[in-house]
């Protein structure tokens, strides 16, 4: 039946669709918000495995290991991954400022490692640079799985009250919040400021609004490191919150399913109504 056949069609396009998107990652990257690979990040399922890249200008050099020991700390503590990984490598120094296309421009050059079935990915650009269009930033969550750290910023803002190491810790670690879809990327959180979206009310918070620009000096020399309760509490919301994105090919597939029984099932009623001529 022509009927059938066109709607037996629709998984394979379906299927030809997400494979081409397996396959090109880069492609599947583009136009991914912070927030958007929320779960792929915290759950076990697809992705068992997470690489954290960080891809660090020769200017700066690598951040500091205990920055970097206690970002895997907050991953362990809020994703079920059986296998967390870190690739750090040198790229060249570079422009002295960025914008989202810069950085997006730059990370399709350098990045190594992107989200594939099986492999969760999390990058990071840590820049001897500054945000051009905010010279005040000292990090961006800008797209699903990536993270800008200005580190050249960091090292020479004089008000910054704590370690470089301190503020650098600090802000790897609100960047992954706001990939994990805190504070009301996704879904509802009580603790979100509504006058500095997505961000915490609460100074004691990793997730505190002035924690991503030179404002985290009003938070002294040792600003937070840790998610806060209510973090914790909003991505246990964030796991159970149904994001469109993601649903669409099982909806796809069960909405063909449904429709190859009603029209077999009409075929059928229609064959056995058909009373045979008398001989």
């Amino acid at each position: 039946m022509v009927e059938v056949a066109v709607v037996l069609s629709l998984p394979v396009i379906l299927g030809a669709t997400v494979g081409f998107f397996e396959i090109n990652p880069v492609a599947a990257e583009l136009n991914t918000p912070a927030g958007y690979d929320a779960h792929l990040f915290l759950d076990s399922f697809p992705d068992d495995t997470l690489i954290v890249e960080i891809a660090y200008q020769t200017s700066v050099g690598p951040p500091a290991s205990a920055s970097v020991a206690t970002l895997l700390d907050r991953i362990h503590e809020t994703c079920s991954k059986g296998s967390v990984s870190v690739d750090e490598h040198a790229i060249a120094p570079g422009a002295a400022s960025f914008d989202v296309n810069g950085l997006l421009a730059l990370e399709e050059k350098v990045r190594q490692h992107w989200p594939v079935p099986g492999t969760m990915a999390l990058f990071y650009l840590y820049l001897g640079a500054s945000f051009g269009p905010e010279s005040d930033v000292i990090g961006l969550a800008y797209r699903g799985s990536s993270i800008a750290i200005f580190e050249g910023t960091i090292d020479s803002d004089s008000t910054l009250l704590g370690s470089a190491t301190a503020v650098t810790t600090t802000v790897m670690i609100h960047e992954f919040g706001h990939e994990l879809g805190l504070v009301g990327i996704i879904g509802y959180a009580p603790n979100e400021d509504h006058q500095h979206p997505p961000h915490s009310t609460d100074p004691n918070d990793v997730m505190y609004w002035e924690v991503d620009t030179t404002g985290i000096s009003a938070l002294g020399a040792t600003p937070p490191t840790q998610f806060d309760a209510a973090d914790l509490a909003d991505l246990n919301t964030v796991r159970w919150t149904v994001i469109w994105t993601e649903a669409l090919p099982w909806g796809v597939l069960v909405i063909d399913l449904l429709a190859v029984y009603l029209i077999v099932r009409a075929d059928l009623r229609k064959r056995r109504s058909i009373v045979p001529a008398p001989e």
